[in-house]
Formats: structure tokens, C-alpha cells, sequence
């Protein structure tokens, strides 16, 4: 098998965070309840390929042994009971699109909160878990092919005791995806079982239809290396996504499991599509 070695690059501050946010509730402002918040950061990625003698860029292996993984900038805030974010990353071309979050969101109360606009679908730990403060640079493979990724939509989501939850309903999922699906379906459900121990689980459900002149548009098993695992195929029917994930704190420790699934229906479709 063919060895990989990946060193991945510091994440470092952009911009100064909390200038706007200063400035919005400094002295002599006509309302000190505004916050307006710039931040940003980079992260590079060096690869080496050791005994690999095929060079990259061609075949399966299609990434650069450096690249500047991330570069995201935006600004977040809040007015009252109403709070912002929008995020870019101009080079990202992991969903095909450059605008990552961009959403308002309304606090009814602890346990109601309403948000619409372009962020991540209710889904599992790993990639609901910030690229800033993830444990790697790059997410496992297959956390990050069966994950919804974001989408247009609007989600209801709070906290009601123990109990965390997420639901919405969004235009599809992974906009910018060419294997995305039509009108999607999403929630999550978390649960304090302790101090230090979290217990979650998701469902999504989408549409899919299958059409002969445009390229397949099932899910793509893709690595951070470009070496696909499994390939697109035609798909036609219900895209369903469930899983769980257990999470273990105690101190500065933390453990965390995850189950995923991910499935496409190919009705009225032959074995030999």
C-alpha cells in the first residue's frame, strides 16, 4: 500500500478580531447593543508522497503536495435578539461554492431559535465540529462524503432542559454539489447524559432523479488526496442519511465515536446502470 504523510499547517489569526465589535459598543454610540465582529483565518497543508511514483495532479492522485487548504473570511454579530454570520472562502472548491455561511437567526428563547440562510444541515459530530477547532486538518473521508454539507433553508433549533434539537427544511443538500438532491428534510437530537458525556443522533431525507443527459449525481467517495474510494453512479429516488455519535470530556480529555450512514435509491434503474 502506498504510504502518505501529511503535515498540516497552523491555523493563524487574519484579521483582529473584535475591532468592529470595540468600536460598535464604544463610548458616545447610539446603540451599545450592536456588535459587529471581523475575523478570519488560514490553513495550509504540506503532503508528501513518499515511494509514489505516479505525479500528482494526474490519475487519482490530484492534490499538490502544498496548498492553502483554507482561507476563510467574514464578520458575525448580534443586535438584540437578532445574530449574523457570513463566512467566504475564495479558494475552497470543496462544495463548489465560495460563500460558506450566511444566515440571521432569531432568539425566541433558550428553547426556540429561528435561522435562515446558508449554513450546514443538521447532521453528525465530526462535521458539525468547526475546520478551525477540528482535531485534523482534514476530516475522515467518509465523514465528510456522507455529510449534507450546507444549503439554503431555515432550521428551528434550542435547548430544553438536557435536550438539544435541530430541524429545518432547506432547498437541497450541498449547494454547489453536483450530487445533490432536491427539497431536503434534517434534524438532530442531542442529549447531556452526564457532565462530561454527550449522546446524538440525525436523520436527513432528500429527493433524487436521475437524468441520462446530465453527469451521475449519486454521492462521490472522495479522500483529501483526491483518490476516490468509490465512484458517482445515476441515482434515482430518496437519498436518507442517518447516524450517532456519543462524545466523552472528562478534564482536558475527550473521546468521540461516530456512526454514519448514507444511502441513494436507484428505483426503476437496472443493475447495469
Amino acid at each position: 500500500m502506498t504510504k502518505r504523510a501529511v503535515i498540516g499547517g497552523w491555523w493563524c489569526a487574519l484579521l483582529l478580531a473584535g475591532t468592529g465589535a470595540a468600536h460598535a459598543q464604544g463610548a458616545g454610540t447610539a446603540n451599545e447593543d450592536f456588535e459587529f465582529t471581523p475575523s478570519g483565518y488560514v490553513q495550509f497543508d504540506w503532503r508528501g508522497y513518499p515511494g509514489w511514483d505516479v505525479p500528482t495532479d494526474t490519475g487519482r492522485l490530484n492534490r499538490d503536495t502544498f496548498e492553502v487548504r483554507r482561507l476563510r473570511l467574514g464578520v458575525d454579530g448580534r443586535w438584540r435578539r437578532l445574530s449574523y454570520e457570513v463566512s467566504i472562502d475564495p479558494q475552497d472548491d470543496s462544495d463548489g461554492v465560495s460563500v460558506k455561511d450566511a444566515y440571521g437567526q432569531f432568539r425566541f428563547s433558550r428553547a426556540v431559535r429561528l435561522r435562515v440562510g446558508q449554513f450546514k444541515l443538521p447532521g453528525g459530530l465530526e462535521y458539525g465540529t468547526s475546520a478551525r477547532t477540528a482535531d485534523f486538518m482534514e476530516r475522515a473521508a467518509f465523514a465528510d462524503v456522507a455529510a449534507a454539507g450546507r444549503d439554503l433553508g431555515g432550521m428551528v433549533l434550542g435547548d430544553v432542559g438536557r435536550f438539544g434539537y435541530e430541524a429545518g427544511v432547506f432547498v437541497g443538500d450541498g449547494n454547489g454539489r453536483v450530487s445533490r438532491a432536491e427539497t431536503t428534510g434534517a434534524g438532530r437530537v442531542q442529549f447531556a447524559a452526564g457532565r462530561d458525556l454527550e449522546l446524538g443522533g440525525y436523520v436527513s431525507a432528500g429527493r433524487t432523479e436521475a437524468v441520462d443527459e446530465d453527469a451521475p449525481q449519486g454521492i462521490v467517495g472522495r479522500a483529501a488526496s483526491g483518490y476516490r474510494f468509490f465512484d458517482q453512479v445515476y441515482v434515482n429516488g430518496w437519498r436518507m442519511r442517518t447516524g450517532g455519535d456519543v462524545a466523552w470530556a472528562p478534564g482536558s480529555w475527550r473521546v468521540a465515536g461516530e456512526y454514519m450512514r448514507a444511502t441513494d435509491e436507484r428505483t426503476e434503474q437496472g443493475l447495469d446502470v
